[in-house]
């Protein structure tokens, strides 16, 4: 019996341990869990803080790609509706991209872009200073000022201002922009300007040489109709009859000489304004050249000169403007008689050969020299060695005008001693 008792006591005793060990490990367990819990607990929160950080990365990544693509809309709605032309190229010239305008000033498609090379749009005037302006920019990256011309599609000369950058990756250019502003009617302004003050002082010029040759040449015939005239007043009761035919032949001589000035300056006038029209008509050519030699040799102050008139070819009606070529005759007859003081004959050939007529005056005369052979055509302009004889230089000035009405041509060979030949040729009117 006892040895049962023993054996239940232990039992107990075991059963006691047992349950304590249950509770001591129970307490471990719920130590862990709390343990876990709580690293549970932080892990989750970290986990919520990490989140929340990709969130907010996801959001401000958002918002960047929001506002980059903003910003590429603003830079490309700038591009395509900038006024100024804006092109994109490669080191090798080929298009990368070019904005509106730029396709609008010079004509070209997408598609013409596609193949075209830079080169091949720049005009050939100013093609080879473009290559070197970008063989530099290859190097130094920038150029803020170039002038260059381009060509459109429709060959138009477009003049363009502006400015080159070279953008390089690891030290090599891959890519130049260039923006740049159409000045094509601002240049060519700038030459319609230039050229209205040319004019001007030309006109400045005009009216100094005017005044200068218009006092001397009326200073004269003046002088020499005062005189005659104080001569006739004082002593007609005492001079002959002769002497006052000669006092009033030299008068009619200066008045016909102002008269001939005259009407050398309005013509001149007429010309410089482009009133003087040209007006052809049918004419006897052989007929209308004899009667200008006769007028010109009965008008001869002097008996010095002979006029010797040949024509070489059978002209008879032309189509030309009789006033203009009476003109071009007469001066350039008066011309031959005048310049050559110490007389001598006057060779005046016509010929006309497949619808071109030539008209040839060689005389014997002082000839031109040189150095003033460029400014022959000069309104008031005189050779150097004309000094002594009168004259207004308005003569070749009103021929070499008459003959472009004509769409003609005229060549002087001249030498000084020698005497001097022009050649006009003026092709027959249809």
């Amino acid at each position: 019996m006892w040895k049962k008792i023993i054996i239940k006591i232990k039992s107990l005793l075991n059963h006691k341990q047992n349950a304590i060990a249950c509770n001591k490990q129970s307490n471990r367990n719920q130590q862990i869990n709390q343990t876990l819990e709580q690293k549970f607990q932080k892990q989750t929160l970290q986990l919520q803080q990490v989140n929340q950080q990709l969130a907010d990365k996801i959001v401000e990544q958002q918002q960047i790609e929001i506002a980059l693509r903003e910003s590429e809309e603003r830079y490309r709605d700038l591009f395509e509706n900038a006024n100024d032309l804006i092109q994109c190229v490669t080191p090798e010239g080929k298009f990368i991209c070019v904005n509106q305008a730029w396709k609008a000033t010079l004509e070209y498609s997408d598609t013409e872009i596609e193949t075209l090379s830079i080169f091949e749009v720049i005009h050939p005037d100013c093609l080879d200073h473009c290559m070197e302006i970008f063989k530099k920019i290859m190097v130094s990256g920038v150029c803020n000022e170039v002038e260059a011309a381009f060509i459109s599609k429709s060959g138009r000369k477009v003049i363009l201002s502006g400015s080159i950058n070279c953008k390089f990756v690891q030290g090599k250019p891959v890519s130049t922009r260039g923006i740049f502003r159409d000045i094509t009617e601002r240049k060519q302004a700038e030459v319609e300007i230039h050229y209205a003050l040319a004019k001007e002082r030309e006109l400045v010029e005009l009216k100094s040489r005017f005044i200068t040759t218009a006092s001397h040449e009326f200073r004269t015939p003046l002088a020499v109709i005062l005189m005659a005239a104080k001569l006739l007043e004082k002593f007609s009761n005492q001079i002959s009859e002769e002497k006052k035919q000669l006092y009033l032949e030299r008068i009619q001589t200066a008045g016909n000489h102002m008269t001939q000035l005259l009407d050398d300056i309005l013509i001149v006038g007429k010309l410089e304004a482009e009133k003087l029209q040209f007006a052809p008509a049918y004419l006897d050519l052989i007929q209308f050249c004899g009667e200008i030699v006769e007028h010109m040799q009965i008008s001869s102050t002097t008996n010095l000169h002979a006029i010797k008139f040949n024509c070489t070819s059978s002209v008879t009606r032309v189509y030309l403007d009789a006033k203009l070529l009476r003109h071009i005759l007469i001066n350039l007859l008066s011309n031959a008689i005048k310049y050559s003081p110490q007389g001598g004959n006057i060779n005046f050939e016509l010929a006309y050969k497949s619808q071109e007529i030539t008209f040839r005056i060689q005389d014997q005369g002082i000839g031109i020299p040189e150095k003033d052979q460029k400014y022959l055509f000069d309104s008031f302009y005189r050779g150097s060695n004309t000094s002594t004889i009168p004259g207004t230089g308005l003569g070749m000035s009103i021929v070499k005008q008459c003959v472009d009405l004509h769409n003609g041509n005229i060549v002087v060979e001249s030498q000084v001693g020698v005497g001097t030949t022009v050649t006009v040729t003026i092709p027959e009117q249809c």
